[in-house]
C-alpha cells in the first residue's frame, strides 16, 4: 500500500500557490545567475557513438572501481531498441567500439540504466542493468562488465525508466526508484491520467527485489523520472522530479527516515526546471546537476545543461550559483538522458545524446567539466565578452591590425581565448591561438624574474654595481646638452642592479639626439632600426653590453626613469652570475618547468609557419607588411643565434605568456613548484620609483613591471595591478584583486594601435561577478 506522505517540515507554501507564483515569475529568474556556454568550446566534446541514419539516445553511465573506466549503455532507437554498450578506459577522453552483449539485450523495450552497487553477499561491488516497461528486467555482471547475464524479469511488475536511481541505504539495502502512468505497472495496463512514483528495495545487492511501494501519485502534476541525491550529511534523501504536464517547475520530495515516509512535492528553482536530473557532489560540497533544460523563457530550453549550487538551494528553491550550457540541441526538446561521473581528480564526465547537428539523427557525446574552470568563466557575462570579440574583428576588418590573439585567465582558468585575422595575410594563413609572436619588451619580465632568482640564491645583491660583471660599467658617463653643444660628464655613482631593474640607471635606447650619433657608430640605437633589436648580431649579448658601457647615458643613476637597454644589461649579468647563456638559463629555470614550450629566443625552422608577420599602416592608413631587413625582424628564425637579448629577444604565444604571469599572480608558485618567493614577486610588482615614473603617483614601476597604485589611475585596473607590453603592440596585465591575467598579442609597428588601449577595458566590462573564490 502507499507509504504515508507527510507534509514538509520546512515552511513552504502549499503546492497550488507555489505553482502560480514561481511559474509565472520564471522568465525573470533567467537573469538571476550567470550562464556559462560551452557549446562551441574546441575539444570539449568527444563523440561516443554515431551511426549514419540511426537514432542513438538515452544514455546511462557508471564508473568502475579503477576510477578510470566508464561504461555507457543506450538504446538503438528512441526510448527503445537493442541495448548498446561502450567503454572508455581513460575517463571519457576516448571510447571503444560497441562491446558484445547477451543476445536478448536486443529485445529491450525501453531506456536501459546501469549501476555499480555494493554487494553485501560476497563483498565488493557488482554491476546491474535494468530494462523497463512490463515486465521490468535486470542483467548483472560480477566481473566489472567483462561478462553479463541475459535480461531476466524482476517480478510481476514494470514501469518507466526502471531504475533512474539506485541508492545504498544505511542498513545495507538498495533503494531504487521509477514511475508509471498506468500502462506498464501490470500487464495490459492503461494510462489513466495519473502518474505514480515507486520505490523498490533489494537486500542482497540487487539480485532480487521486493514489491514496489508507491510513494506519490497525482494527476494535477505528472511527476516522473525520479533521480536521487543525498544531503551532504547523509541524513536526507531527495528525489528530483520531471514535471511532464509543463504546468510547474521541476519538483523535489525528501525523506529523512531512509524512505519510510516522504514529503509532499515542492518546487525546485526555475533554474533547475527540466528533465532527467543527474547529480554528483564536488569535493567542496557543491552539487553539479546535469539535465535537459525545459524552463519557460530560458535561452537554452531543450539544450543539454548543468547547474552548480548547494544542497540548500534544492530545499529552499533558490537559484544556485550558475548554469552551464554543455551543448546546443538543435531539436526543441529531444535530448539529454545524461550520465554523470565524478573522477578521482575532481573533474566530471557527463555523457548524453542529442540532435547536435541540424537535420541529423541524434548521437552521443561526452564532455569533461571542472568546477575550477566553470567558476572562473561564470564571473564573466558571455554576451559582454562577445563585445571584445566583435571589437577585435572590427579592428581587423578596418585594417587597423593584421590579427590578434587574446587570452584571459581568472583563477588560472582560461575564460576567454580568441584568435582573429591573419597570421600572414599574403600567405593566406589565418591567425590561430598557438601563433608565435615576437614579444619584444615582454622579454624583460622573464629576465627580471631571473635576476630575482639569483638574488634569492645569494649570487647577486640588488645593491651590487653592474661593474661587478661588466667592467666597462665601472666609470660610466652622462651626456647633456649645453649652449656650446654636448657635454660628457662622469656619472656621480656606479649603476646598481636596483637601478637597472627600475629603469633609473639613465640608460636609454640611444635614440636621443644628444647621444644618437655615438650609438649609431657603435652599432646601437638608431643603427639598430627602432633600437631594441639584437637578433641579427653576430656577437654575444655581453659583448654588445660591454660596448654599451663605454657610451654616454642620458641621466645620472637614480635621478629619473629612462626606458632603454637596462634589461639587456641584466641579461648579460644573468649569464655571468649563473655561468650559463641567457637562453639556457631562461629555458631551464623558467620556460621548461612552466611548460612554456613555445617561448624561445629564436624560432625553430620547423615552426617557421607559426611566426606571425609584422604589419604597419602606411601614410594613407592601409595595412601593409612592415619592413624587415636591418631591423632584425627576419632574424628571429634565420639569425645567427648568438645574441640573446634580455630586453627584447624572446618569442612566445599568448597561452605561454599567460602561464608565466599566472605564476606571478599566485605569488611565485604554480602546480606545486616555487620559482620565486612572495617577497620577490612583491618587489617586482609594487612601485619602487615614486614620482620619477608618474608625477601624480597613481602609477609606478617595480623591479619588473609598471604598477597601478590605486583603482582609477589606469582605466578599470584595480590598485595593485601590474602590466607592460612590447614594441610590436602586444600588452598584458595582472590584476591580483580580481584574480585576472590578460594577454593581447599583436604584431604591429609602431606599437600604438587602438586595440592595445581598449583591450583591458573590454575585459573588465564583461566581469560581472559570478561564483565566489
Amino acid at each position: 500500500m502507499p507509504l504515508l506522505r507527510r507534509r514538509p517540515r520546512l515552511g513552504f507554501a502549499p503546492l497550488p500557490a507555489l505553482l502560480g507564483l514561481c511559474w509565472l515569475a520564471a522568465p525573470a529568474g533567467a537573469q538571476r545567475i550567470p550562464l556559462v556556454d560551452l557549446d562551441r568550446d574546441a575539444g570539449r566534446h568527444t563523440v561516443v557513438d554515431r551511426e549514419a541514419g540511426q537514432y542513438l539516445g538515452h544514455v546511462s553511465t557508471t564508473l568502475l572501481g579503477d576510477g578510470r573506466t566508464i561504461l555507457a549503455v543506450y538504446p538503438k532507437g528512441h526510448g527503445k531498441g537493442a541495448t548498446l554498450m561502450k567503454k572508455s578506459a581513460d575517463g571519457g577522453r576516448s571510447w571503444s567500439e560497441r562491446l558484445p552483449t547477451p543476445e536478448n539485450w536486443a529485445t529491450s523495450l525501453e531506456t536501459p540504466t546501469i549501476h555499480r552497487v555494493p554487494d553485501p553477499v560476497k563483498g565488493g561491488h557488482r554491476l546491474i542493468l535494468f530494462s523497463g516497461l512490463y515486465p521490468a528486467r535486470i542483467a548483472s555482471s560480477e566481473d566489472e562488465g567483462r561478462t553479463w547475464t541475459p535480461l531476466a524479469p524482476i517480478g510481476d511488475w514494470g514501469g518507466i525508466v526502471v531504475m533512474g536511481s539506485v541508492v545504498p541505504m544505511a542498513d545495507g539495502s538498495l533503494l531504487a526508484f521509477f514511475h508509471d502512468d498506468g500502462r506498464f505497472f501490470r500487464a495490459n495496463g492503461r494510462a489513466a491520467g495519473t502518474f505514480r512514483l515507486f520505490q523498490v528495495r533489494s537486500t542482497d545487492g540487487g539480485r532480487t527485489w521486493g514489491e514496489p511501494a508507491e510513494i506519490w501519485s497525482g494527476s494535477d502534476l505528472h511527476l516522473c523520472e525520479p533521480r536521487a541525491v543525498r544531503s551532504p550529511d547523509g541524513r536526507t534523501l531527495a528525489l528530483l522530479l520531471r514535471e511532464n504536464r509543463r504546468k510547474a517547475p521541476s519538483q523535489i520530495i525528501t525523506t529523512t527516515d531512509e524512505g519510510r515516509s516522504w514529503s509532499t512535492p515542492r518546487d525546485l528553482a526555475w533554474e533547475l526546471t527540466g528533465d532527467r536530473h543527474t547529480a554528483q557532489y564536488a569535493g567542496d560540497g557543491r552539487l553539479l546537476i546535469t539535465f535537459r533544460d525545459m524552463a519557460e523563457g530560458s535561452a537554452t530550453k531543450g539544450d543539454w545543461v548543468a547547474w552548480v549550487g548547494r544542497w540548500e538551494d534544492l530545499l529552499r528553491g533558490t537559484p544556485g550559483q550558475y548554469r552551464i550550457r554543455i551543448k546546443d540541441n538543435t531539436n526543441q526538446w529531444d535530448s539529454t538522458y545524461p550520465g554523470l561521473e565524478r573522477m578521482p581528480d575532481g573533474s566530471f564526465v557527463t555523457t548524453t545524446y542529442g540532435h547536435w547537428d541540424t537535420g541529423q539523427p541524434p548521437y552521443i557525446l561526452s564532455a569533461r567539466l571542472r568546477l575550477e574552470e566553470l567558476d572562473a568563466r561564470a564571473a564573466f557575462d558571455g554576451s559582454r565578452l562577445d563585445r571584445l570579440s566583435r571589437y577585435l574583428q572590427q579592428q581587423v576588418d578596418s585594417a587597423k591590425i593584421g590579427g590578434a590573439v587574446a587570452v584571459v585567465l581568472r583563477d588560472g582558468e582560461v575564460v576567454y581565448e580568441q584568435a582573429v585575422g591573419w597570421a600572414d595575410r599574403e600567405a593566406n594563413r589565418a591567425m590561430t591561438p598557438d601563433a608565435i609572436f615576437r614579444i619584444a619588451s615582454q622579454t624583460k619580465a622573464l629576465v627580471s624574474a631571473g635576476i630575482m632568482m639569483l638574488v634569492e640564491e645569494g649570487r647577486i645583491a640588488l645593491s651590487d654595481p653592474a661593474s661587478k660583471w661588466i667592467p666597462t660599467f665601472a666609470r660610466t658617463t652622462v651626456a647633456t646638452r649645453s649652449d656650446t653643444g654636448t657635454v660628457i660628464t662622469p656619472a656621480k655613482r656606479q649603476i646598481t642592479i636596483f637601478d637597472l631593474l627600475t629603469h633609473t640607471a639613465g640608460i636609454s635606447y640611444g635614440t636621443d639626439a644628444v647621444v644618437a650619433e655615438r650609438y649609431r657608430a657603435a652599432g646601437l640605437g638608431p643603427a639598430a632600426g627602432f633600437g631594441w633589436y639584437t637578433a641579427d648580431k653576430r656577437e654575444p649579448i655581453c659583448t654588445t653590453m660591454e660596448r654599451l658601457g663605454t657610451l654616454p647615458f642620458v641621466a645620472q643613476p637614480g635621478e629619473r626613469w629612462v626606458y632603454g637597454y637596462n634589461t639587456d644589461v641584466l641579461g648579460c649579468i644573468v649569464e655571468r652570475a649563473s655561468g650559463v647563456p641567457l637562453d639556457r638559463f631562461v629555458r631551464e629555470r623558467l620556460t621548461d618547468p612552466l611548460g612554456m614550450r613555445d617561448t624561445r629566443f629564436f624560432v625553430p625552422a620547423t615552426e617557421r609557419q607559426r611566426l606571425v608577420a609584422v604589419y604597419r599602416n602606411d601614410n594613407e592608413g592601409r595595412l601593409v607588411r612592415a619592413d624587415t631587413g636591418a631591423r632584425g625582424q627576419g632574424h628571429y628564425v634565420d639569425g645567427p643565434r648568438m645574441s640573446f637579448a634580455g630586453g627584447a629577444g624572446l618569442t612566445s604565444t599568448a597561452r605561454d605568456y599567460a602561464r608565466f604571469l599566472e605564476m606571478l599572480r599566485r605569488g611565485g608558485a604554480i602546480d606545486g613548484q616555487r620559482y620565486l618567493s612572495p617577497r620577490s614577486v612583491e618587489l617586482l610588482s609594487t612601485d619602487q620609483v615614486g614620482t620619477r615614473y608618474s608625477a601624480d603617483g597613481g602609477t609606478g614601476w617595480g623591479l619588473g613591471f609598471a604598477t597601478v597604485q590605486r583603482t582609477g589611475a589606469n582605466g578599470f585596473a584595480s590598485g595593485g595591478s601590474f602590466n607592460w607590453g612590447g614594441a610590436y603592440a602586444s600588452i598584458y596585465a595582472v590584476d591580483p584583486a580580481e584574480r585576472l591575467v590578460m594577454v593581447l598579442m599583436l604584431q604591429h609597428l609602431p606599437g600604438t594601435p587602438e586595440a592595445r588601449a581598449r583591450f583591458q577595458t573590454l575585459v573588465y566590462q564583461a566581469l560581472v561577478g559570478g561564483a565566489p573564490r
